[in-house]
């Protein structure tokens, strides 16, 4: 027969008192190194947190669902990143103490939790990376798109202002050729412009 307590061994460990469930429970809002939604956790500052927010609010001035996500992202992405820098020093600085102990002289315990915090940071610094370099990514698409719009708009004022100085004195063929010649760039200059409002316009 098979004991109980081989039963909870298989069935997994943990704490099974109420206080141990309720200080286990605890365990990743102590460091948010595996929060998944951003919160203030106790001895962080809410203004800080705004400062954040507020400084790519007005680096990339988002607009539509698209922008507004990938900005989001960014936003949550460094707060992540400044709170696991925070825990890994003071992770470190709680295994050195006050008496300023080498790494090689740390408890296990201590040891392992700097470890841990350090592979915290490195998820951090991954993820905000990830989200730094796609909202870029769409500036860049953006930026690209403006210029080639501008660049089909001067192109198309160059021609009306053929057309206005030709116009009356070309024979009817030479007409209808800068005719269909400022069509034809009109239509590329509303399928660029279709594009650069593709990319700003939320998600569907």
């Amino acid at each position: 027969m098979t004991d109980a307590g081989c039963v909870d061994r298989r069935k997994g460990g943990g704490p099974r008192s109420r206080d141990g469930k309720e200080r286990s429970s605890q365990n990743s809002i102590k460091h948010g190194g595996r929060s998944k939604i951003v919160r203030i956790l106790p001895g962080e500052d809410p203004e800080d947190y705004e400062r954040v927010k507020n400084g790519w609010l007005a680096e990339y001035e988002p607009e539509g669902h698209m922008e507004i996500t990938l900005v989001s992202n960014l936003i949550e992405s460094e707060w992540l990143l400044l709170r696991a820098r925070r825990n890994r020093l003071n992770a470190e600085a709680r295994a050195a103490g006050e008496e300023g102990k080498e790494p090689h002289e740390w408890t296990p315990e201590d040891a392992h939790q700097v470890e841990l915090m350090q592979r915290y940071l490195t998820t951090a610094e991954r993820s905000f990376y990830r989200a730094f370099n796609a909202i870029q990514g769409l500036r860049k698409d953006i930026l690209r798109n403006e210029r080639e719009a501008c660049k089909l708009q001067a192109e198309q004022e160059s021609l009306k202002a053929r057309l206005r100085q030709l116009q009356g004195d070309q024979p009817p063929a030479q007409m209808q050729k800068l005719q269909i010649e400022r069509g034809e760039i009109e239509q590329d200059c509303a399928v660029r412009k279709t594009r650069r409002s593709y990319a700003r316009q939320e998600d569907a």
